[in-house]
């Protein structure tokens, strides 16, 4: 049997900071654990009850390693440290007070990623032991990449520089939309639901698509309870972003009503050059004969490639995505824009509850949820363009009435 000895312990919390692990055989393992208020470049992360500013993050790891090796059992049986001879595991985290965070620029009338600083330390980049006993040289396996409004972490970087990422929505409670191999830039989801003030008199939808004011409440939605109404003539919901990575395909699709104008258009346009020449924006029309329908809603899909030649442009946007209507009244729901090689998966959620209502996969189709009078889950039906809505789970519950 296996036993474990500590035999260091932090002066503050009381923590157990080193401890000898070892098995029958006297084979051990030393446990150590270097908290990163005691280096001092993270003094300030230390107790309050020695310095009032400080942060007191006292748990919080720098480093730590474990070691193999054998014991020394003394005279009085108590277990004592003998050679440790190899370091076979370890881990560091490097901290900071500036972080990247994703804002809206009310000036340049966009969302921008703008270096701050924040009172409480986040952690940044992670690092692995590689086989060598210096920390310095060992392996980075990621780092958080960018903070949202309320300093959470909304993208990571890891091994092979592959990012992912989310956007949170319904007043950053709830994920909108996650994406892995995709950074924070490159993709959004938006069925139109929430809304959020970004300036005085500025509503736009979560995962930062704009014109947050054109939700409409309709009988039909494609999901969840509300749809997006562009009138004839406007311009409707977009996102406008920059950061697309060059020779990468992306991918726009929205669904529109059987019952909005043919006009009814998703645009994609690139606002850099190639060559020194501007790029033609793509626009489909609900009435392209290439749309899938099912049932009331018709999907709308564009692909664009980003070549390797292309030059971004200074401005803060280099990307617009929107919808358009020419027409009489069109009603869209589901947005979504995402690089073809990544996976993305949309959320819908009940704002009072925090129930999902539906899920979107990589190709807008929808996973929808429905619950009973109590909130129980009892029936899951799935989107696909050959069977329609279809029926795949319903749940029901038994419960067993007490004898009396």
């Amino acid at each position: 049997v296996s036993t474990e000895q500590a035999i260091g312990w932090d002066p503050i919390t009381g923590e157990v900071t080193k401890s000898i692990t070892t098995d029958p055989t006297f084979s051990s393992k030393l446990s150590e654990t270097i908290l990163a208020y005691t280096n001092s470049a993270y003094s300030t992360m230390g107790a309050k009850s020695v310095d009032p500013s400080n942060k007191n993050m006292l748990t919080a790891p720098l480093k730590t390693t474990v070691l193999a090796g054998n014991i020394i059992q003394g005279s009085d049986g108590q277990l004592k440290e003998g050679e440790f001879y190899k370091m076979i595991a370890g881990t560091k985290t490097t901290w900071r007070q500036s972080i990247p965070k994703r804002v809206f620029d009310n000036t340049t009338n966009s969302y921008i990623t703008q270096s701050m600083s924040v009172p409480d330390w986040k952690p940044f980049k992670t690092y692995v032991f590689n086989g060598d006993v210096n920390d310095a040289n060992w392996k980075e396996t990621g780092e958080p990449t960018l903070f949202n409004k309320r300093n959470l972490i909304t993208e990571t970087k890891s091994v092979g520089n592959r990012f992912s990422a989310s956007k949170l929505g319904y007043d950053q409670q709830y994920t909108l939309c996650s994406a892995s191999d995709a950074k924070y830039a490159e993709f959004t989801f938006s069925s139109f639901e929430d809304q959020e003030t970004v300036a005085s008199g500025l509503v736009h939808f979560g995962g930062e698509v704009t014109k947050g004011d054109l939700r409409r409440s309709t009988a039909i939605p494609h999901t969840g309870k509300y749809s997006a109404k562009v009138p004839g003539g406007t311009i409707g919901p977009g996102y406008y972003s920059k950061g697309l990575t060059v020779g990468r395909s992306y991918r726009a699709s929205v669904w529109v009503h059987i019952g909005s104008s043919d006009n009814a258009a998703l645009v994609v346009a690139l606002n850099g050059t190639v060559n020194g020449a501007a790029i033609p924006p793509k626009t489909i029309l609900k009435s392209n004969p290439s749309n899938i329908t099912v049932g009331e809603w018709i999907l709308m899909t564009i692909t664009i490639d980003v070549p390797f030649n292309y030059v971004s442009g200074s401005g803060p946007i280099d990307l617009s995505v929107y919808l358009q209507n020419s027409g009489v009244d069109a009603y869209f729901d589901d947005f979504m824009f995402r690089p073809v090689d990544a996976v993305i998966q949309g959320n819908v959620i009940d704002e009072t509850t925090g129930r999902v209502l539906a899920t979107l996969d990589n190709q807008n189709f929808a996973t929808k949820y429905e619950y009973d009078k109590s909130g129980k889950l009892y029936k899951v039906c799935v989107e696909s363009p050959v069977d329609g809505l279809k029926l795949r789970t319903k749940y029901t519950y038994n419960f067993k009435r007490p004898v009396n």
